[in-house]
């Protein structure tokens, strides 16, 4: 793909790990690929299959988005081999981030999480976006108030953002953000 600062060059072959790779020119690119045989994992929540899961598996810039069939299952070459960390969401379960660096599970667990409630204070909070620890996680309504049904147990963060606004509470904190 030819853009303002170079190319990229995305490779996808099946038995091989993905790769990505920038360059000013394409010509003299040497890519070295990873053996990564096709692996299924699956996606359960207290032990039934989730359908319609995002599996996101992440190695730097490269990013593999895979959705869950009615059997919780997706197949993608073998993230072991290659991804540093996974996100799945799903919106009736909390986000599952798994940690960079450490061994990823062939399946994934997710949780109900906890549900957050709050107001979000200032002439932009109507409408504003909400992210817990990063991720989308829903929009405030037109007085402000939220609730996110489903956030991690563990949460850590909650920030607002909409127009010129931007404001972040932390777990210690009630959830009014000004």
């Amino acid at each position: 793909i030819a853009n303002a600062a170079g190319y990229e060059l995305e490779i996808d072959a099946d038995g091989w790990a993905p790769a990505l790779e920038r360059a000013v020119s394409p010509e003299g690119v040497f890519i070295t690929l990873r053996r990564a045989a096709a692996t299924t994992g699956r996606v359960t929540a207290a032990g039934q299959p989730v359908a319609k899961a995002t599996v996101v598996f992440r190695d730097g810039e490269r990013e593999l988005l895979l959705t869950t069939d009615v059997a919780g299952r997706f197949t993608a070459p073998d993230p072991r081999v290659w991804a540093s960390d996974a996100i799945v969401l799903h919106p009736d379960f909390a986000p599952l981030v798994t940690m960079p660096g450490r061994p990823l599970p062939e399946s994934f667990e997710l949780q109900p999480g906890v549900a957050l409630r709050g107001r979000i204070t200032g002439s932009a909070a109507a409408g504003a976006r909400l992210y817990v620890d990063g991720y989308p996680s829903g929009t405030a309504a037109e007085d402000g108030t939220f609730a996110i049904a489903h956030a991690p147990k563990n949460w850590r963060r909650v920030e607002a953002r909409g127009g010129a606004m931007a404001a972040v509470e932390t777990r210690a904190g009630a959830l009014t953000l000004a």
